[in-house]
C-alpha cells in the first residue's frame, strides 16, 4: 500500500498513468474512491495522482486537529515525496480550496488549476467536520496559471454565481457550469467532467 510519511502522518496515495502529473484532492471527508469514475479516463493521457487527506480513507490521523495549513503542507509533502516539481493541480470542494492555497503559497509547483465546486470566500464557522479556510477574493490576481472552474448548476453550497466571482478574480480562467449537477459534478456527470478537463488540458498542451 503506497504511503508517504508527511508531517507526522502516513498519507495514502495512488498513481495511475504516465505523462504530466495531474494531482486531484477529494472533497469532504471522503477518500481516493471519490475519483473512481475519473482516474481511469484521465490516466490515459496524464499521470493521475489521488490521495487520502490525513484522517480520511487509508491515511493516518496523528492527532492535533485539522487546519487548512496542515492539509496544504501535507499536499506539498506528498509532491516532494513523489518527486513532482510541477503538476496540474485540482480538487473538489475542500480539494479546490486546498489546490488554490497550494498555488498561492508555491506557485512554481502548479502548471494549471482545476477548481471544482470552489469559492473565493473560503469557509467560516465551526463544527466537528468543518475546517475553516481563508477568503482569497482579494488575492486571486496572484494566480498566473491557467485555471478551469467547474460549478454545478444546482450546487446548494456554492452555486454558479460563486463560480462566476472566482472566474472573474483569476485572469483568463474558464468557467463551466454543469447542467443538472449539484456539489460534485465529477460524480453527477463523470463523462462531461472528464471531457471538460481533458479538453482544457489538451488546449494548454497544444494538442489537436
Amino acid at each position: 500500500m503506497p504511503q508517504a510519511e508527511v508531517n507526522g502522518a502516513h498519507i495514502y496515495y495512488e498513481v495511475q498513468g504516465e505523462g504530466i502529473p495531474l494531482v486531484l484532492s477529494h472533497g469532504g471527508w471522503t477518500d481516493t474512491s471519490h475519483w473512481l469514475p475519473n482516474v481511469g479516463p484521465l490516466a490515459k493521457r496524464w499521470q493521475v495522482v489521488v490521495w487520502d487527506r490525513r484522517g480520511c480513507g487509508r491515511s493516518s490521523d496523528p492527532g492535533g486537529g485539522h487546519t487548512w495549513q496542515t492539509w496544504r503542507d501535507d499536499l506539498r509533502g506528498l509532491l516532494d515525496h513523489l518527486g513532482i516539481e510541477s503538476a496540474y493541480v485540482g480538487g473538489c470542494s475542500y480539494g479546490a480550496l486546498l489546490s488554490l492555497e497550494l498555488a498561492l503559497e508555491w506557485p512554481h509547483l502548479v502548471r494549471a488549476l482545476v477548481l471544482e465546486s470552489g469559492s473565493p470566500d473560503g469557509i467560516t464557522g465551526s463544527g466537528p467536520d468543518l475546517v475553516p479556510f481563508p477568503a482569497r477574493a482579494g488575492e486571486l490576481h496572484r494566480i498566473k496559471v491557467p485555471a478551469l472552474i467547474v460549478q454545478g448548476e444546482f450546487d446548494p453550497f456554492w452555486p454558479p454565481p460563486v463560480g462566476e466571482r472566482l472566474q472573474r478574480g483569476i485572469q483568463g480562467s474558464e468557467l463551466v457550469v454543469v447542467s443538472g449537477a449539484a456539489h460534485v459534478p465529477h460524480l453527477d456527470d463523470p463523462a462531461l467532467f472528464n471531457r471538460t478537463v481533458e479538453e482544457f488540458l489538451r488546449r494548454l498542451e497544444g494538442a489537436d
